[in-house]
């Protein structure tokens, strides 16, 4: 197995894969020209002759198109779905990682609340490196997987959320529940640029309407174990 660093956005060429066999597509966090970027590297995949294309996807993305972390994705499985030929091709949506909530935990210790907008919304999610075990597992099965899988492990709302983090740390932290437009002055008077805080308040409306919600059991199949637990990951963040 080889990891193989690119500048996306200037490949060096649609030979640049030539000679690798299975591919496992991580797209970057750009927040511009993301789409471009993704197109470039599937359509290269398929010119190199890529066998088998892994693509890290989002949770729900097609399903929930008002979800900003999802547009990208949605285009990106498109794409894949355009120039797969004879690659076979797998659209790996992967649930909210634990470690996107890991900055809201130091504020939820020292200000004893976590805000939100999400309501009763549901987040399923899971660590970084039990999605990347699985998904490496998938890459080198002997039988390679097609279609759309989906990787979640622990699913829970923001109120469980904070609550589990006030009893790893020995505090009381409750649940704020703002309207979607006062989460968002709140971040912007905390110094989150505007376009950031639009997007983050916009994704806790949709997950209040199911966005980041799967039943999938289709991680721990993978990782051929229990995923992680939040509390176990909370423990470990709160122990560095």
């Amino acid at each position: 197995m080889a990891v193989v660093e690119l500048d996306y956005q200037n490949l060096p060429g649609d030979d640049v894969f030539s000679g690798i066999d299975r591919l496992f597509f991580i797209p970057t966090a750009a927040l511009a020209g993301r789409q471009e970027e993704n197109r470039a590297v599937i359509e290269a995949a398929a010119k190199s002759g890529v066998g088998y294309l892994i693509y890290l996807s989002f949770i729900n993305s097609p399903e929930f198109p008002g979800n900003p972390l999802a547009v990208d994705h949605i285009v990106a499985e498109k794409d894949l779905e355009a120039n797969a030929g004879d690659m076979k091709v797998l659209a790996l949506r992967s649930g909210y990682y634990f470690e996107n909530f890991a900055a809201a935990i130091g504020d939820a210790t020292t200000l004893g609340k976590v805000f939100s907008a999400s309501k009763d919304g549901v987040i399923s999610q899971a660590a970084r490196a039990d999605m990347a075990e699985a998904g490496a597992n998938l890459l080198l099965a002997d039988a390679p997987k097609t279609g759309v899988v989906t990787f979640v492990g622990e699913s829970l709302t923001k109120e469980q959320m904070a609550t589990k983090v006030g009893e790893a740390a020995g505090k009381d932290v409750a649940l704020v529940e703002l309207e979607p437009e006062q989460l968002k002055e709140g971040m912007v008077g905390a110094g989150v640029p505007e376009f950031v805080a639009d997007v983050f308040t916009k994704v806790d409306v949709e997950t209040r309407d199911g966005a980041l919600q799967s039943d999938s059991t289709e991680l721990a199949e993978a990782l051929g174990r229990a995923p992680k637990t939040f509390d176990e990951f909370i423990r470990e963040f709160l122990a560095q």
